[in-house]
């Protein structure tokens, strides 16, 4: 899924004078908190990060357009108060930009109150301000959050700090004054031509310090939107956010994807591989087949790519392997057929994800399947479907979070309307939507074992007649096992995918090229 709503994570304007902004440096500084942590007894137990950010790099572009100087404090770790200040106070910038994700929004809350004893404007954008605006707009230091893409309001905002003009009618920004009245603006309608933008700043993050850079990867994103209508997604309250939703999917032209990938290149010199990170490549309007044509001409770099099962046909893998594609990610999600379409609405069949499966292997494309555990109305024999379907896919790679509830999804308000979940409690970092037939732990160890035990699946199917019979059988009874010590067996596929995270690290870093051969 794309954040594009952070797109809007820009702008919180502070000590505004009759609601306008009065540039002394004309600098904007944004702040990325860009890492996941877990909240215990003793702390912020945080996992480093280090991703690009489209969104980002997009507002970036716009704004040295304007003639401001732009930054960015990229957070790949928390920071103690003192020095995150002491970064700020280095750029001296009249507007501080915050990208809110959901999973970072009480450490985002502490910045911003920090950030707001140094008299600076301040505005928050992202997936969380945009999903949860009535909650954002009242952190304490906040003066604006943006709702949706930014583009057009960071530009207007801009505008109107260059020429003095009051900036609280500017459509997508919400403002709060200084005695904590708020005003509401309507969302602008979307840029329908993405190729009318400039091309990102992508210099504005340190590509040599990414995790995708330890492999020489680099992340693009040339489209925006989907066309689907999966419930637990993103996409769909983000689509009605817009007066123009009609023009919600959204793609470079060819020859633009070229200049913008080109433009990366300059940015990272040293990468040698791509990930598409779109949502979903076009294939219509012969989109896909001149695209096709540029980049194999222009620039025929290893890429991965994410793609819908049932959008593959023999041609477009033919192709794709073509113009050098190694791996796809699909979204499988379930395997269980009530789950997967009724309750998810991804209309896809078993056989379409199998036949899609197959093909790849039958063109040497890696594959990576997404699942998710701990849906509404799920439980750990439908989770047993997502194993078993799993096994049968044999996916190179695949990965099974747990579901996190999004405001304004059709899932949330399920997992709401069933009980599953209460939205007036404050959001965790693992499991927060449960069943009375499927408790936290059990969710957890759903997450945690799903993997271990598709391995064990694929094994078992491999048997001939009435010994496949009787270890499924087996397997089955053990995954169904109800007095299972679940507490102690979360804790230790913890603490086993901990070392081996260590020693990953340790190899890449120290070992590089063996690192590479046991990636493949």
């Amino acid at each position: 899924m794309i954040d594009y709503g952070l797109l809007s994570s820009f702008f919180l304007l502070k000590s505004v004078n009759n609601m306008k902004i009065v540039p002394r440096s004309k600098t904007f500084t944004f702040v990325y908190p860009d890492f996941e942590y877990n909240v215990t007894k003793t702390g912020i137990k945080p996992e480093p990060g280090g991703w690009y950010h489209e969104g980002i790099a997009q507002l970036a572009a716009i704004i040295e357009q304007k003639e401001w100087n732009v930054n960015l404090i990229h957070l790949r770790k928390p920071l103690k108060k003192e020095k995150f200040l002491e970064l700020i106070s280095e750029h001296d910038p009249d507007i501080v930009g915050f990208s809110v994700r959901t999973g970072v929004r009480e450490y985002a809350k502490n910045l911003i109150k920090w950030t707001a004893s140094l008299d600076k404007f301040i505005i928050a954008g992202s997936y969380h301000p945009t999903l949860w605006p009535d909650e954002v707009i009242k952190w304490e230091g906040i003066d604006a959050i943006c709702l949706g893409e930014g583009e057009k309001p960071v530009e207007q905002l801009l505008d109107a700090a260059n020429s003095d003009k009051e900036i609280d009618s500017i459509g997508s920004l919400w403002f709060k004054d200084g005695n904590g009245k708020i005003k509401k603006n309507t969302v602008q309608p979307l840029n329908e031509k993405l190729d009318d933008l400039p091309l990102p700043k992508f210099e504005i993050f340190d590509f040599k310090n990414l995790i995708a850079s330890q492999i020489k990867a680099a992340i693009i994103v040339l489209t925006r939107g989907c066309p689907y209508n999966c419930t637990y997604c993103w996409n769909n309250f983000a689509r009605n956010l817009y007066p123009n939703k009609q023009c919600y999917v959204r793609y470079r032209s060819p020859k633009n994807c070229i200049k913008y990938i080109e433009k990366v290149k300059e940015a990272y010199p040293e990468v040698m591989s791509f990930r598409f990170q779109d949502d979903l490549w076009p294939f219509y309007n012969d989109w896909f087949e001149n695209f096709s044509k540029e980049y194999d001409e222009h620039l025929a770099l290893p890429f991965e790519c994410h793609l819908r099962a049932n959008l593959l046909t023999e041609d477009i893998i033919k192709r794709l392997k073509e113009i050098k594609c190694f791996g796809i990610y699909f979204g499988v999600e379930s395997g269980n057929d009530y789950i997967r379409n009724t309750i998810l609405k991804r209309n896809m069949t078993e056989q379409v994800l199998l036949d899609a499966f197959s093909a790849c292997r039958k063109h040497g494309i890696r594959t990576h399947a997404y699942n998710i555990v701990g849906l509404p109305h799920e439980n750990m024999k439908t989770v047993l479907d997502t194993v078993k379907l799993n096994a049968k896919l044999q996916p190179t790679d695949m990965f099974f979070p747990v579901f996190f509830p999004y405001a304004g999804s059709e899932l949330y308000k399920i997992a709401v309307e069933s009980g599953y979940f209460d939205p007036a409690k404050p959001l965790k970092p693992d499991v927060n939507v449960e069943m009375p037939d499927f408790k936290k732990n059990q969710i957890k160890f759903s997450s945690l074992y799903s993997k271990t035990f598709v391995r064990l699946y694929q094994l078992v199917f491999k048997l001939p007649g009435v010994f496949k019979r009787v270890f499924e059988s087996t397997l089955d009874i053990a995954w169904l096992f109800p007095y299972w010590p679940f507490p102690l067996c979360n804790w230790y596929i913890k603490m086993k995918r901990k070392f081996e995270g260590k020693l990953k690290v340790f190899i890449k870093m120290r070992f590089f090229n063996l690192y590479l051969i046991l990636k493949k």
